[in-house]
């Protein structure tokens, strides 16, 4: 079994994500990867909403730095990516 952590791209979020990534490694469970769902840095926009891309850059440094497997940015997408079909569209 793995386990993957998933997080919308704002503080609350991903401070609660890291969180858990302590209680699990105290219980010695590793997780396999990081997701940042819904993530607008990847979608190429720059207004100035999006200048909350240098958050979730923040993140992944610090999740990248931290001993993850892997650290993923998810796109934010008009239609969620439901179904194996839809997620295997998104590599």
């Amino acid at each position: 079994m793995k386990v993957v952590l998933v997080a919308l791209p704002e503080t609350t979020p991903v401070t609660e994500a890291a969180r858990l990534r302590e209680d699990l490694r105290r219980a010695k469970i590793w997780p396999a990867a990081w997701v940042v769902s819904r993530s607008l840095v990847q979608t190429g926009m720059q207004t100035r909403c999006c200048k909350g891309g240098s958050v979730e850059r923040r993140f992944r440094s610090n999740a990248s730095a931290a001993d993850w497997h892997g650290v993923f940015l998810l796109p934010f997408l008009a239609e969620p990516p439901v179904g194996i079909a839809r997620l295997l569209a998104l590599t």
